[in-house]
């Protein structure tokens, strides 16, 4: 009984002892690792520039070609009108002022849709080039965004 009782007392002391050791060998390591420099990106003002001034001019010519075959749906509505408004049979008349609407509401939706999709695909390519440009939303490119929603209403 003895003897266990020493086995026991002595695993204790060799473990009391260890423990000052490992605790010394811990508190000696230090974190040598420094945090790496942030390196900023550098904003390539002109860069910017370019690329509004791409955006702007993709959407201006998507908003002439909008227009233009939009009055041209218009004047052939006009002239369709005015004939369907000449013809003395009510079946017909009906017939012809019906065709005239639908062809320039066919054209108009499809006229709407190729400028969204332009207008979309303009400041989808503004956002590219404008990270392209290193530009960030604290670089005050961001309050460019607010204005895809102004293009909307086009």
């Amino acid at each position: 009984m003895n003897i266990g009782r020493y086995a026991t007392v002595g695993v204790m002391l060799a473990s009391l002892l260890a423990t000052p050791a490992l605790a010394e060998e811990t508190a000696t390591t230090t974190n040598t690792n420094q945090p790496a420099a942030v390196v900023k990106p550098v904003l390539d003002l002109a860069c910017v520039q370019s690329a509004v001034e791409k955006r702007d001019n993709a959407i201006i010519a998507a908003v002439d070609t909008y227009s233009t075959h939009v009055k041209t749906a218009l004047t052939t509505r006009r002239d369709a009108l005015k004939a369907a408004w000449g013809m003395a049979d009510r079946v017909e008349r009906r017939k012809a002022i019906r065709a005239a609407w639908d062809a320039f509401r066919g054209t108009w939706r499809k006229e709407k849709r190729a400028l969204t999709d332009a207008r979309r695909a303009a400041w989808k390519q503004f956002r590219a080039d404008a990270k392209a440009c290193k530009a960030t939303g604290a670089s005050g490119v961001s309050l460019e965004n607010g204005g895809e929603g102004a293009d909307a209403s086009l």
